[in-house]
């Protein structure tokens, strides 16, 4: 039996995560322009319509509510992603919502935690934390220091529910785009 990458589902759901800032929207980007199917990062889309609007669904004023919000939409990408057989790109999933709870399961809301339970993926890569990329800006204020316990939150999450993240490594944004395809064995089929 042959143990080549095969986009049925569920495998053909890959997903992307990270901390913020360490290149993984990026990436989705270039893969989107490689013409993969790609479902984007929520929190920065609402985040800056909460800000516009005045509304307090932000991580800092309304964390529960934030979270709640991007966990719903994050799930609907997930179902959106059995209508077919090409593989899908997911810039995070609903399991980073939990993460930036810390690893304390007790913390986490179960109706959170019962949408993550249902979530299955062929892979999941994530992007670990670059000093040499780091930005902050307006949507983006953590310290670099926080990204780093953002990571292993995020490791640790998904790792709660069974998922152990290949980690992409550092390199150019094509370096790291042949990486995610050998591993998935996409690379012959483009």
């Amino acid at each position: 039996m042959s143990t080549k990458f095969r986009p049925n589902p569920p495998l053909h759901r890959i997903a992307l995560s990270g901390a913020a800032g360490t290149g993984k929207t990026t990436l989705i980007e270039a893969l989107e322009r490689r013409k993969y199917a790609v479902h984007h990062e929520y929190s920065r889309q609402l985040i800056q319509e909460s800000i516009a609007s005045g509304s307090d669904v932000l991580p800092w004023d309304n964390l529960d509510a934030f979270t709640n919000a991007v966990v719903q939409k994050r799930w609907g990408h997930f179902l959106e992603g059995s209508k077919g057989t090409q593989v899908v790109f997911y810039d995070r999933t609903p399991i980073d919502s939990l993460a930036y709870y810390g690893q304390n399961p007790s913390n986490w809301h179960s109706d959170w935690i019962s949408v993550c339970e249902k979530l299955v993926y062929g892979k999941v890569f994530i992007t670990p934390p670059w000093r040499e990329i780091y930005k902050v800006d307006q949507e983006r204020w953590e310290t670099f220091e926080h990204v780093e316990e953002v990571h292993a939150d995020l490791m640790a999450t998904y790792r709660h529910f069974g998922v152990e993240p290949i980690e992409i490594p550092f390199g150019s944004v094509e370096e790291r785009i042949s990486f995610i395809e050998q591993t998935l064995d996409l690379s012959a089929s483009r």
